[in-house]
């Protein structure tokens, strides 16, 4: 009866920096796939998702999900990149049996981690940072972005067969911001917390 869990995670910030390639090139998904088939070989059944910036991932700026304002200010979401890696995930693990999409810091001593998103706007032509916390009081235009990324996010996954694995979470086990599990719960009741 005695069992052990091993948290093997597949990470593809690392290895874009262990080997020295450009995120998202050919070559980097070359190396996906070989990481995807030795997970698989152990049988890997989670993936993380870093949705802010600035995760323990090691993601910095970037996400495989892009946040795009519109010229008319309003949100859309690009999942070209998670896309081609969920397809290469399946191919390896088969479904998931959960992807965390990593939409908050763990809980932060005295020197917290902002909760930001990389904004590609269409009207200048650059990224830019959002902040997307909620601690700290009522914030309409955080919370309407929030619910349009969980509905878009939920709409997609479920086109991809995906949906029962799809998790919102965090890397540890404190919330840093637990208004937002609160209100994602409100608009994504069926997308449970990791």
């Amino acid at each position: 009866r005695f069992q052990t869990v091993v948290g093997c995670e597949q990470n593809p910030y690392g290895i874009a920096k262990q080997y020295g390639v450009p995120l998202w090139s050919d070559r980097h998904f070359q190396l996906i796939d070989a990481s995807f088939r030795q997970l698989a070989r152990v049988g890997g059944t989670w993936l993380n998702i870093p949705v802010l910036r600035a995760t323990e991932f090691g993601n910095r700026d970037d996400s495989m999900i892009k946040w795009v304002r519109r010229p008319d200010g309003t949100l859309a979401f690009d999942y070209t990149v998670l896309d081609r890696y969920l397809d290469m995930a399946v191919k390896h693990l088969g479904t998931p049996r959960v992807i965390n999409f990593a939409v908050m810091h763990g809980a932060q001593g005295r020197d917290p981690v902002a909760a930001e998103v990389m904004v590609f706007d269409q009207k200048t032509g650059r990224p830019a940072v959002m902040d997307v916390g909620l601690a700290g009081g009522h914030k309409p235009q955080t919370e309407q972005a929030w619910a349009a990324f969980a509905q878009s996010l939920l709409a997609h996954t479920k086109v991809k067969g995906l949906e029962r694995a799809t998790c919102f979470g965090l890397p540890l086990d404190g919330e840093a911001d637990p208004a937002l599990r609160q209100l994602l719960l409100r608009v994504a009741p069926s997308v449970p917390w990791a």
